[in-house]
Protein backbone atom coordinates (compact mmCIF):
# COMPACT_ATOMS: atom_id res chain seq x y z
CA UNK A 1 0.00 0.00 0.00
CA UNK A 2 1.33 3.24 -0.61
CA UNK A 3 2.45 5.31 1.78
CA UNK A 4 1.15 8.81 2.62
CA UNK A 5 4.10 10.63 2.18
CA UNK A 6 4.43 8.72 -1.55
CA UNK A 7 0.36 10.17 -2.45
CA UNK A 8 1.30 13.67 -0.52
CA UNK A 9 3.83 13.87 -2.99
CA UNK A 10 2.27 12.97 -6.16
CA UNK A 11 -0.66 14.79 -5.20
CA UNK A 12 1.86 18.12 -4.54
CA UNK A 13 3.09 18.23 -7.97
CA UNK A 14 -0.59 17.39 -9.46
CA UNK A 15 -1.62 20.48 -7.58
CA UNK A 16 1.12 22.76 -8.88
CA UNK A 17 0.58 21.68 -12.16
CA UNK A 18 -2.83 22.35 -12.27
CA UNK A 19 -2.42 25.85 -10.20
CA UNK A 20 0.49 26.53 -12.88
CA UNK A 21 3.05 26.76 -10.66
CA UNK A 22 6.58 25.78 -9.88
CA UNK A 23 6.64 23.40 -7.48
CA UNK A 24 10.04 23.88 -5.76
CA UNK A 25 8.56 27.23 -5.06
CA UNK A 26 5.99 26.35 -2.81
CA UNK A 27 7.82 23.25 -1.69
CA UNK A 28 6.54 20.13 0.23
CA UNK A 29 7.83 19.42 3.49
CA UNK A 30 8.22 17.06 6.05
CA UNK A 31 10.17 18.62 9.06
CA UNK A 32 10.00 22.04 10.20
CA UNK A 33 11.16 25.25 8.18
CA UNK A 34 10.22 27.97 10.68
CA UNK A 35 9.75 30.18 7.88
CA UNK A 36 5.92 30.36 8.11
CA UNK A 37 5.13 27.92 5.42
CA UNK A 38 3.50 24.56 5.62
CA UNK A 39 4.98 20.71 6.99
CA UNK A 40 3.30 17.86 6.85
CA UNK A 41 2.97 15.58 9.97
CA UNK A 42 1.53 12.31 10.23
CA UNK A 43 -1.46 11.30 12.43
CA UNK A 44 -2.32 8.88 14.14
CA UNK A 45 -5.80 8.90 13.05
CA UNK A 46 -7.03 10.86 9.04
CA UNK A 47 -4.07 11.51 6.85
CA UNK A 48 -2.16 13.93 8.33
CA UNK A 49 -2.06 17.45 10.06
CA UNK A 50 -0.40 20.53 7.88
CA UNK A 51 1.62 22.92 10.50
CA UNK A 52 2.83 26.10 10.10
CA UNK A 53 5.74 26.91 12.05
CA UNK A 54 8.12 29.90 12.56
CA UNK A 55 11.32 30.91 14.01
CA UNK A 56 10.77 28.27 16.51
CA UNK A 57 6.81 29.12 17.30
CA UNK A 58 3.81 26.63 15.79
CA UNK A 59 1.50 29.53 14.55
CA UNK A 60 -1.41 26.96 13.03
CA UNK A 61 -2.27 23.17 12.46
CA UNK A 62 -4.80 22.18 10.42
CA UNK A 63 -6.31 18.35 10.36
CA UNK A 64 -6.34 16.73 6.93
CA UNK A 65 -8.66 13.46 6.68
CA UNK A 66 -7.98 12.65 3.59
CA UNK A 67 -5.39 13.25 0.82
CA UNK A 68 -8.25 15.99 -0.81
CA UNK A 69 -7.84 17.84 2.35
CA UNK A 70 -4.55 17.95 2.47
CA UNK A 71 -4.34 19.35 -1.35
CA UNK A 72 -6.58 21.86 -0.57
CA UNK A 73 -4.90 23.01 3.22
CA UNK A 74 -1.78 23.30 0.48
CA UNK A 75 -3.86 25.37 -2.20
CA UNK A 76 -4.82 28.18 -0.38
CA UNK A 77 -1.71 29.76 0.50
CA UNK A 78 -0.58 29.03 -2.46
CA UNK A 79 -3.12 30.75 -4.26
CA UNK A 80 -2.70 33.93 -1.67
CA UNK A 81 0.46 34.60 -2.75
CA UNK A 82 -0.49 34.19 -6.36
CA UNK A 83 -3.04 36.17 -5.92
CA UNK A 84 -1.67 39.20 -3.91
CA UNK A 85 0.89 39.06 -6.90
CA UNK A 86 -1.91 39.27 -9.71
CA UNK A 87 -3.51 42.04 -7.67
CA UNK A 88 -0.32 44.12 -7.46
CA UNK A 89 0.01 43.55 -11.21
CA UNK A 90 -3.43 45.03 -12.15
CA UNK A 91 -3.76 48.21 -9.47
CA UNK A 92 -7.32 49.68 -8.73
CA UNK A 93 -6.37 53.17 -7.28
CA UNK A 94 -9.17 53.35 -4.20
CA UNK A 95 -10.06 49.59 -4.49
CA UNK A 96 -9.43 47.47 -2.06
CA UNK A 97 -6.38 44.68 -3.80
CA UNK A 98 -7.86 41.90 -1.62
CA UNK A 99 -10.84 42.26 -4.63
CA UNK A 100 -9.12 41.51 -7.36
CA UNK A 101 -6.86 38.91 -5.31
CA UNK A 102 -10.18 36.71 -3.71
CA UNK A 103 -11.54 36.72 -7.12
CA UNK A 104 -8.64 34.79 -8.96
CA UNK A 105 -8.27 32.86 -5.97
CA UNK A 106 -11.63 31.46 -6.64
CA UNK A 107 -11.82 31.38 -10.23
CA UNK A 108 -8.46 29.92 -10.20
CA UNK A 109 -9.34 27.28 -8.08
CA UNK A 110 -12.77 26.73 -9.06
CA UNK A 111 -10.81 25.37 -12.37
CA UNK A 112 -9.00 22.53 -10.17
CA UNK A 113 -11.80 21.18 -8.60
CA UNK A 114 -15.58 23.17 -7.76
CA UNK A 115 -15.92 21.84 -4.31
CA UNK A 116 -12.84 23.57 -3.49
CA UNK A 117 -14.19 26.78 -4.93
CA UNK A 118 -17.46 27.07 -2.68
CA UNK A 119 -14.95 25.72 0.46
CA UNK A 120 -12.33 28.83 -0.06
CA UNK A 121 -16.15 31.27 -1.14
CA UNK A 122 -17.00 30.38 2.64
CA UNK A 123 -14.00 31.07 4.59
CA UNK A 124 -13.40 34.42 2.69
CA UNK A 125 -16.87 35.08 3.65
CA UNK A 126 -15.59 34.72 7.28
CA UNK A 127 -12.36 36.56 6.68
CA UNK A 128 -14.28 39.66 5.16
CA UNK A 129 -16.88 39.36 8.34
CA UNK A 130 -14.08 40.29 10.37
CA UNK A 131 -12.29 42.60 8.39
CA UNK A 132 -14.67 44.04 5.60
CA UNK A 133 -12.99 45.63 2.30
CA UNK A 134 -11.46 49.20 2.85
CA UNK A 135 -11.99 50.68 -0.11
CA UNK A 136 -10.32 54.43 -0.01
CA UNK A 137 -12.80 57.06 -1.41
CA UNK A 138 -9.74 59.71 -2.14
CA UNK A 139 -7.14 57.31 -3.58
CA UNK A 140 -5.79 60.68 -5.73
CA UNK A 141 -5.50 62.40 -2.41
CA UNK A 142 -3.55 59.81 -0.92
CA UNK A 143 -1.40 59.64 -3.87
CA UNK A 144 -0.92 63.74 -3.03
CA UNK A 145 -0.04 62.99 0.28
CA UNK A 146 2.57 60.31 -0.67
CA UNK A 147 4.15 62.53 -2.99
CA UNK A 148 4.78 65.34 -0.57
CA UNK A 149 5.95 62.80 2.17
CA UNK A 150 8.60 61.89 -0.13
CA UNK A 151 9.11 65.80 -1.52
CA UNK A 152 9.54 66.42 2.61
CA UNK A 153 12.06 63.23 2.93
CA UNK A 154 13.79 64.91 0.14
CA UNK A 155 14.12 68.33 1.21
CA UNK A 156 15.19 67.46 4.55
CA UNK A 157 17.61 65.21 2.87
CA UNK A 158 19.20 68.08 0.99
CA UNK A 159 19.00 70.45 4.02
CA UNK A 160 21.20 67.66 6.02
CA UNK A 161 24.26 67.89 3.04
CA UNK A 162 24.54 71.62 3.42
CA UNK A 163 27.30 71.92 5.10
CA UNK A 164 28.80 68.90 2.95
CA UNK A 165 27.84 71.21 -0.43
CA UNK A 166 29.04 74.80 1.66
CA UNK A 167 32.32 73.20 2.33
CA UNK A 168 33.09 72.25 -0.81
CA UNK A 169 31.81 75.80 -2.84
CA UNK A 170 33.96 77.12 0.59
CA UNK A 171 36.93 75.03 -1.36
CA UNK A 172 36.74 75.47 -4.53
CA UNK A 173 36.41 79.24 -4.36
CA UNK A 174 39.36 79.79 -2.15
CA UNK A 175 41.65 77.35 -4.28
CA UNK A 176 40.47 79.26 -7.47
CA UNK A 177 40.88 82.64 -5.95
CA UNK A 178 42.31 82.83 -2.52
CA UNK A 179 44.78 84.63 -1.22
CA UNK A 180 47.64 82.69 0.73
CA UNK A 181 48.86 84.48 3.94
CA UNK A 182 50.08 83.19 7.48
CA UNK A 183 48.02 83.47 10.20
CA UNK A 184 49.08 83.48 13.58
CA UNK A 185 47.91 80.92 16.02
CA UNK A 186 45.43 81.76 18.82
CA UNK A 187 44.92 78.79 20.31
CA UNK A 188 45.12 74.85 19.37
CA UNK A 189 41.82 72.22 21.18
CA UNK A 190 40.94 68.86 21.31
CA UNK A 191 37.59 68.03 21.61
CA UNK A 192 36.39 64.40 23.35
CA UNK A 193 32.89 63.78 21.12
CA UNK A 194 30.40 61.18 21.77
CA UNK A 195 31.52 59.07 18.90
CA UNK A 196 34.60 61.35 17.52
CA UNK A 197 37.02 63.51 19.12
CA UNK A 198 37.89 66.79 16.63
CA UNK A 199 40.40 69.21 16.77
CA UNK A 200 40.69 73.13 16.21
CA UNK A 201 43.15 75.72 15.20
CA UNK A 202 41.87 79.37 15.87
CA UNK A 203 43.92 82.21 14.05
CA UNK A 204 44.06 85.16 13.72
CA UNK A 205 45.34 87.62 10.27
CA UNK A 206 45.68 90.94 9.34
CA UNK A 207 44.10 92.35 5.84
CA UNK A 208 44.87 96.03 5.68
CA UNK A 209 44.20 97.49 8.71
CA UNK A 210 42.00 94.86 10.17
CA UNK A 211 42.05 91.89 11.96
CA UNK A 212 39.83 88.39 11.41
CA UNK A 213 40.05 85.91 14.03
CA UNK A 214 38.59 82.69 12.40
CA UNK A 215 38.17 78.97 13.73
CA UNK A 216 38.93 75.90 11.24
CA UNK A 217 38.25 72.15 12.34
CA UNK A 218 41.46 70.25 11.03
CA UNK A 219 42.41 66.59 11.37
CA UNK A 220 44.77 64.75 14.25
CA UNK A 221 47.84 64.84 11.91
CA UNK A 222 47.22 68.40 11.01
CA UNK A 223 46.85 69.31 14.98
CA UNK A 224 50.12 67.68 15.83
CA UNK A 225 51.89 69.41 12.99
CA UNK A 226 50.95 72.55 14.46
CA UNK A 227 51.41 71.96 17.75
CA UNK A 228 54.80 73.46 18.41
CA UNK A 229 54.22 76.25 15.60
CA UNK A 230 53.24 79.75 16.04
CA UNK A 231 51.55 79.99 12.93
CA UNK A 232 49.51 78.54 10.33
CA UNK A 233 49.12 78.92 6.57
CA UNK A 234 46.13 79.93 5.43
CA UNK A 235 43.60 80.99 2.01
CA UNK A 236 41.19 83.53 2.39
CA UNK A 237 39.10 85.31 0.38
CA UNK A 238 40.14 89.55 -0.92
CA UNK A 239 36.32 90.11 -1.43
CA UNK A 240 35.45 88.98 1.86
CA UNK A 241 38.64 87.94 4.55
CA UNK A 242 36.10 86.29 6.65
CA UNK A 243 35.83 83.24 4.28
CA UNK A 244 39.13 81.49 5.12
CA UNK A 245 40.54 78.32 6.18
CA UNK A 246 43.96 76.37 7.03
CA UNK A 247 45.80 76.20 3.23
CA UNK A 248 45.57 72.00 2.48
CA UNK A 249 42.71 71.52 4.93
CA UNK A 250 40.49 69.17 3.10
CA UNK A 251 37.48 69.29 5.29
CA UNK A 252 35.33 68.23 2.32
CA UNK A 253 36.40 64.66 1.16
CA UNK A 254 36.24 64.15 5.19
CA UNK A 255 32.70 64.96 5.47
CA UNK A 256 31.80 63.08 1.92
CA UNK A 257 33.27 59.93 3.64
CA UNK A 258 31.05 60.58 6.70
CA UNK A 259 28.02 61.52 4.53
CA UNK A 260 29.03 58.91 2.32
CA UNK A 261 28.86 56.15 4.64
CA UNK A 262 25.34 57.64 6.24
CA UNK A 263 23.84 57.63 3.06
CA UNK A 264 24.85 54.21 2.73
CA UNK A 265 22.42 53.20 5.40
CA UNK A 266 20.30 54.87 5.00
CA UNK A 267 19.84 53.13 1.60
CA UNK A 268 20.28 49.80 3.09
CA UNK A 269 17.60 50.42 5.72
CA UNK A 270 14.92 52.06 2.64
CA UNK A 271 15.51 48.86 0.36
CA UNK A 272 15.09 46.21 3.57
CA UNK A 273 11.63 47.94 4.06
CA UNK A 274 10.65 48.04 0.96
CA UNK A 275 11.63 44.44 0.42
CA UNK A 276 10.20 43.56 3.47
CA UNK A 277 6.86 45.53 2.18
CA UNK A 278 6.83 44.02 -0.79
CA UNK A 279 7.10 40.48 0.99
CA UNK A 280 4.39 41.00 3.15
CA UNK A 281 1.75 41.91 0.56
CA UNK A 282 2.61 39.52 -2.01
CA UNK A 283 5.02 36.20 -0.88
CA UNK A 284 4.01 35.16 2.29
CA UNK A 285 1.67 32.77 2.66
CA UNK A 286 -2.09 33.51 3.36
CA UNK A 287 -3.11 32.52 6.67
CA UNK A 288 -6.70 32.31 7.63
Amino acid sequence: MESWKSQLERGHEWLCEQLGVEADRYPLRFAPGNDGWLQAEETACGFCDLIVTERGSELSREHAETLSDALYIYARPILGQEGSRHAASRPAPGSDQRRISFAFQLDTIGQVCPDWRDRLATEQEAVLARHPYSDDPEPNRRGWLGVLVVAALIALWAAAHWPLWAQWQLQSDLAANGVSAEARVVELSETDGKFADSWRVEYKFAVGEKTHVNTDEIWIDEYWRLKPRSTVPIRYDPADPTRAMVEGNDRFSRLAWIWGLIDALLVFILLRGWRRLRRQAGQQPQRT
